[in-house]
């Protein structure tokens, strides 16, 4: 599916709107160039879970764990993979502990920096500027 989007209400608008369908389990890896609307979309994906705390990118944390009651999700895990090397660096910080757990949602951005964490079932969502100041955003 492919998207288009013009403003960042709209990207986490989007979001929001898929996060509804969620059950559980999704691993997202979200992959794009900086600015491309990668945050914005993790901040309507938290919308639609129902985080309620302000999601911000955890560049300088690496990760960060939002707690949620949305019937059977009881987590919103949201990584910045962009300063990291390599998948090694989120296996030392406990990302096992919530990769792929059916009550988890785990969004990654910069997921193309971590490839060899990804579970079997990942969902990519390749973020990309338009021209125009548009971002397509297209789910695989």
């Amino acid at each position: 599916m492919k998207f288009i989007t013009y403003t960042e209400q709209s990207t986490e608008d989007l979001a929001a709107g898929l996060a509804r369908e969620m059950v559980g389990g999704e691993v997202l890896a979200l992959v794009g160039e900086l600015g491309a609307g990668k945050t914005a979309f993790c901040r309507g994906l938290a919308k639609g879970l129902k985080v309620t705390e302000t999601v911000n990118s955890p560049t300088f944390v690496v990760m960060r764990v939002y707690d949620i009651k949305k019937a059977k999700i009881k987590q919103f895990v949201h990584i910045d993979a962009y300063r990291l090397n390599q998948g090694k660096e989120l296996t030392d910080i406990g990302v096992d502990d919530y990769l792929g757990q059916n009550d988890v949602v785990m969004a990654i951005e910069w997921a193309d920096k971590v490839t060899e964490i990804w579970p079997a079932k990942v969902k990519v969502i390749n973020f990309k500027t338009k021209e125009d100041g548009g971002r397509e955003i297209e789910v695989y």
